[in-house]
């Protein structure tokens, strides 16, 4: 091994910070995973961690796959930075910060969900697709696309948990989104259940939910991009939900993509590496800049 490339996730409970050779860089060597508390606290416990590997094997590329919203635009003046995250502590925070003492690696950053999507491309249930797309249902919901090997982006990242849905004829859950109400983050996102729990019972909870992420996924499939979704993401864990999400994505599709026959309609998977596909996908893009 000549040299090693570094990971990191970035979540809103936890960082996960991860070592691998260059040339096997899905094969993850050694982990830490430091609970998100402020960027005093927090940034210092990473830059011990790599410190330590750095003085033993050079770490040549370091990537980040952060949450957000975060400017990943590398013209921008701002580039690096969390900007209005609800985790108001780190606000103005430079992710490249966690890089500093390692003689200046390759870096690249991008959003905790283009992470997973590249690490389940790359080593997990995504493997050999021409088209892909990750949906994490937690926190928050955001979605990534994945058209052949590079990401789909434009003038900004993708904000489809934000999209408008179609309600449930037996749903009367007003919505927790603060800024949209009863769009899709709103509706079936780890907040959204938390605030259902006070008038509705878990089975309701699961349809519901089941519901909305499978007219996410139906407008997904309708974009002919993906040939499978990952659906990946604490909500996505409750029994049965994504096997539900499939029955409705079906269910809004019609039979408008030969849904008789299974024909263009794209399977739900899990992700293959679990916790560990985003920051897979932030080792295995450090190793195609590592320097």
């Amino acid at each position: 091994m000549t040299y090693l490339v570094a990971g990191i996730e970035t979540g809103g409970t936890k960082i996960m910070c991860a070592i691998a050779g260059a040339e096997n860089p899905s094969r993850i060597l050694d982990v830490a995973i430091i609970p998100t508390l402020d960027p005093a606290e927090t940034i210092p416990q990473a830059q011990a961690f790599f410190a330590e590997h750095h003085a033993h094997t050079p770490i040549r590329g370091l990537a980040v796959a952060s949450f957000g919203p975060v400017d990943v635009d590398a013209t921008s003046a701002t580039y690096g930075q969390l900007l209005n995250t609800p985790k108001t502590a780190w606000r103005g925070t430079d992710v490249r910060e966690f890089a500093q003492g390692l003689d200046d690696p390759a870096f690249a950053l991008m959003t905790d969900v283009d992470g997973a999507l590249l690490g389940e491309h790359r080593a997990g249930a995504a493997q050999n697709t021409t088209g892909a797309a990750y949906v994490t249902v937690g926190t928050g919901v955001g979605v990534s696309l994945l058209a052949g090997t590079e990401l789909v982006s434009g003038a900004r990242r993708p904000e489809l948990g934000h999209v408008a849905v179609r309600r449930h004829a037996d749903d009367d859950f007003a919505g927790s989104c603060p800024t949209h109400g009863d769009c899709l983050e709103g509706m079936a996102s780890g907040p959204a259940l938390a605030q259902r729990r006070a008038s509705q019972d878990q089975e309701a909870i699961a349809q519901f939910c089941a519901y909305y992420v499978g007219q996410l996924c139906s407008t997904l499939a309708l974009t002919g991009i993906p040939e499978l979704i990952v659906v990946g993401g604490g909500v996505s864990k409750i029994p049965g939900l994504l096997g539900s999400a499939s029955d409705s994505m079906r269910q809004f599709l019609g039979d408008y993509l030969d849904t008789s026959q299974g024909a263009g309609v794209p399977p739900l998977k899990r992700p293959a590496l679990g916790d560990y596909s985003g920051v897979t996908g932030a080792l295995t893009t450090a190793a195609s800049i590592a320097r």
